[in-house]
């Protein structure tokens, strides 16, 4: 289910702006309820202005980062689309061959074979000279990319906010939320974590660690 989850995800953002959106979207949630309860107390009479803060925070920063992701996004492929259409109208140019040597840095190319990498560049600037199709600069994908990096800062504080407002006991509730959200933590660490190489469990305990840190030094604040 976590791999299908993913791959879904993947299909339209980035692995690691998922990865950073649910991040910020979980430990925000867990910060405003700790805040928000320290600052106006935590019983019944404040329970749902508590969950409604957290909620309301997730959604502005969710918008905000919509708009700044989708905005990054368009300029970053006016950029490159640019430098296609400047390498593939002057091919023979030093600075193309240095161009896209440098645009590929960091890929499986640099695995390859110093010959091997060459020749690969070398094809790369005589295919883009002759081909008639156009760079792309704009479309849809940036667009649901955006508005997927929205929807998961957002959904990401519903755990938390469900959890303080349909448990009975106030104080149940709070710490029913700051576990909900130390263990959604875990979860996408052990998720994700494959998309770098890394132990699952190792990024899952190093995320949950720091929802532990921030609910205990909630209750280390709050006496």
């Amino acid at each position: 289910m976590l791999e299908k989850a993913r791959y879904l995800v993947s299909r339209h953002i980035r692995p690691i702006n998922a990865l950073q959106e649910g991040i910020y979207g979980l430990i925000m949630a867990l910060a405003t309820i700790s805040v928000v309860s320290l600052t106006i107390g935590l019983d019944d009479s404040t329970r749902t202005t508590i969950a409604l803060s957290a909620l309301g925070v997730n959604i502005t920063w969710g918008l905000a980062d919509m708009l700044i992701i989708g905005t990054l996004e368009s300029l970053d492929r006016a950029c490159r689309a640019r430098l296609a259409d400047r390498l593939f109208s002057e091919p023979d140019e030093d600075w193309a061959l240095e161009a896209v040597r440098k645009d590929l840095e960091g890929t499986v190319v640099d695995r390859l074979d110093p010959v091997d990498r060459s020749r690969i560049y070398l094809d790369i600037l005589e295919s883009g000279s002759i081909s008639l199709e156009p760079c792309p600069r704009f479309g849809k994908e940036v667009f649901k990319g955006a508005g997927l990096s929205f929807a998961i800062t957002v959904i990401a504080a519903l755990p938390a906010v469900s959890a303080l407002m349909l448990i009975g006991p106030v104080v149940l509730a709070f710490q029913a939320a700051s576990t909900a959200v130390v263990v959604l933590l875990f979860l996408l660490g052990f998720a994700w974590a494959p998309v770098a190489g890394v132990a699952r469990w190792k990024v899952g305990l190093a995320l949950s660690g720091i929802g532990l840190l921030i609910a205990l030094s909630t209750l280390i604040i709050g006496g």
